[in-house]
């Protein structure tokens, strides 16, 4: 991984950091629950879309701003953004794939709330709440120098 000689925000990376950590940890509970008790239950659906919107905004946020530093503006799509970090060499080409997909998941989340399959809600905290633990190390590893 290339030095990266750029400055970003620390606090503001630490502080949404904390809230895909927090999100994450508390997700971990609903994604423990079997598919069937999971979608029965409304208030968990409900849970569990709110924090998964919370840990995505959280994590668009830190590549918007890590997108800024590095090409002097923020992208006009959330989901290209990760599309940057993959080119600086901060996170894989696989990963940046699979975050772009829960960019475009937060979309659904925030305009066509009541559509989204909660099938699908569950799907994702079984496959991709480690992603988001994998962006926040590989984040961590292309700042560390300015920690």
């Amino acid at each position: 991984m290339s030095q990266h000689h750029w400055y970003v925000n620390i606090d503001l990376l630490r502080q949404r950091g904390e809230e895909i950590r927090r999100a994450t940890s508390l997700l971990a509970r609903h994604a423990s629950i079997p598919m069937n008790e999971f979608v029965a239950d409304q208030t968990i659906v409900d849970a569990a879309k709110y924090r998964l919107l919370v840990a995505i905004e959280a994590a668009i946020s830190i590549c918007t701003h890590l997108s800024a530093r590095l090409a002097g503006k923020a992208p006009a799509i959330y989901a290209q953004c990760f599309q940057e970090l993959v080119t600086a060499g901060i996170i894989t080409q696989e990963l940046g794939g699979r975050l772009e997909r829960m960019a475009r998941f937060r979309n659904l989340l925030v305009h066509v709330y009541g559509e989204v399959d909660d099938n699908r809600v569950w799907e994702i905290l079984q496959s991709n709440l480690q992603d988001l633990d994998t962006y926040l190390s590989s984040v961590g590893e292309a700042i560390k120098d300015q920690i």
